[in-house]
């Protein structure tokens, strides 16, 4: 499958609609308005370090649809898109007068199979806390929260163990 055709599967399995101000013309009174949002996976994330590839492809997109948000993954099975390369495509997306915001996928080196942290591995906690850390810098949504804080974003509450596998469980939350 040629890359572009891939970065267009995605888009097209990613659409989600949301809830907008206002009613597009001719729409029949009583239908919810809605936005159409992407969500952009980390290969996805780190392939637009191309730009040649990026402007492409999002012309092909904008050829076919109307995007108003995006969501960047900045992570996924030890996949970390580096900020620089996040704050690049976001400037891109803005320029394009799209809305960006920030997406995590908390799984680990899956290889295919869906793999979570372990609460209980103090390394685990610690690569969690730092994507999490970084990505909310990175986004508007988030980010102006903690922009003068040096530390500390994140609350990991336990929760004991999970019905059935009694696998620990735990709830990561931003303060």
């Amino acid at each position: 499958m040629r890359p572009v055709s891939k970065l267009l599967a995605a888009v097209t399995l990613s659409l989600v609609g949301l809830p907008c101000q206002g009613q597009a013309p001719g729409t029949p009174a009583g239908t919810p308005p809605f936005k159409t949002v992407v969500y952009v996976p980390v290969e996805i994330t780190l392939k637009m370090k191309d730009r040649r590839w990026l402007e492409s492809s999002w012309k092909t997109i904008q050829s076919q649809l109307h995007v108003d948000k995006v969501y960047l993954e900045t992570y996924r099975s030890r996949k970390l898109a580096d900020a620089a390369l996040v704050a690049e495509v976001k400037k891109f997306f803005a320029t394009q007068g799209v809305e960006v915001a920030g997406a995590i996928c908390y799984s680990d080196d899956d290889n295919g199979q869906f793999v979570s942290f372990t609460y209980t591995k103090p390394e685990d906690r610690e690569y969690v806390k730092h994507v999490a850390e970084m990505t909310a810098k990175l986004f508007d949504e988030i980010g102006p929260r903690y922009a003068d804080r040096n530390g500390g974003y994140l609350r990991i509450l336990k929760l004991g163990p999970r019905p059935g596998d009694n696998a620990p469980m735990a709830r990561v939350e931003f303060v």
